[in-house]
């Protein structure tokens, strides 16, 4: 029986192929016992081996016969995570970009030849926008645009209500919302909600809102009123300084909180002969 010839592949790009995959160092060597010896070169896996690399890897085959490892992907996205942290992006949550991202070029190129122009709702917001405004100016002119109707929000018995009233109303301003919670169609790779809650893709003729479908219905709803208002403030690339991340979600939460809950809203509920620990719990309701 004729042995299968080694194949010679660049050791930096299985390098970065094993940085890439996210697994631990104990489930590689434990799969591929000579990958070690692969990568200073004393040994070529064959064909059959670099199949079962992609495979277990989960990245594309082509991509092990390169000259050199791929760029890194750059994010054109802002993201809502947990505590405001940025997130080190996962092989799942790049795959969910680069997913909403191929679905998005296309939508762009159908709306550009159906004749869109700058969506209605960006075009009225920057007309009355301006950078010196506190958050609750900004909710406010974003409430007016979207005639927000507070009263048949107070109807709804459920929060999916709420969050599907807020996602029919931005679909019809032009804003494709999708949720998930795992990767495309694989159930066994669930999105971590610890990374991120939701992250919206920018274009003024076609922006994306991805949720995060592992979160609660209430999270859901906080999200896609936080991307919409990224959407409005044009947020468009990731700003990588933590310090600066605060700040700017921080503004944004801000807006997004007085757009769920407005100040005078509450207090015109508020009962001074009830103590306000009840009262909290009563208006949290």
């Amino acid at each position: 029986m004729t042995q299968e010839k080694g194949v010679k592949i660049n050791p930096d790009v299985l390098k970065w192929a094993i940085k890439e995959s996210g697994k631990s160092e104990f489930e590689i060597i434990n799969k591929f016992p000579k990958i070690d010896n692969w990568i200073i070169e004393e040994d070529l896996p064959t064909f059959k081996k670099i199949e079962d690399l992609s495979n277990f890897f989960k990245i594309p085959l082509g991509y092990f016969f390169l000259s050199e490892p791929p760029k890194s992907f750059k994010f054109k996205a802002d993201f809502r995570s947990i505590n405001n942290v940025f997130p080190k992006a996962s092989k799942n949550l790049k795959e969910t970009i680069i997913d909403m991202s191929q679905r998005q070029n296309w939508l762009i190129e159908y709306r550009e030849k159906l004749g869109y122009e700058d969506l209605e709702i960006n075009r009225k917001f920057n007309e009355l926008y301006q950078q010196h405004m506190n958050y609750m100016e900004v909710a406010k002119i974003i409430v007016d645009l979207i005639d927000l109707d507070y009263a048949k929000v107070e109807s709804f018995k459920t929060i999916n209500e709420y969050y599907n009233y807020f996602r029919n109303m931005l679909e019809q301003l032009g804003i494709s919302v999708f949720q998930n919670g795992v990767v495309g169609n694989n159930t066994h790779r669930k999105l971590d909600l610890e990374e991120f809650r939701a992250f919206v893709l920018i274009d003024k003729i076609a922006p994306i809102i991805f949720i995060n479908s592992c979160d609660s219905q209430s999270g859901k709803v906080f999200s896609i009123v936080h991307e919409f208002v990224h959407i409005l403030l044009g947020e468009d690339d990731i700003i990588t300084e933590e310090d600066n991340i605060t700040k700017n979600e921080r503004y944004i939460n801000n807006i997004t909180a007085e757009i769920l809950a407005p100040k005078c809203y509450l207090l015109s509920f508020w009962n001074k002969e009830i103590d306000y620990i009840n009262q909290i719990s009563i208006l949290s309701k």
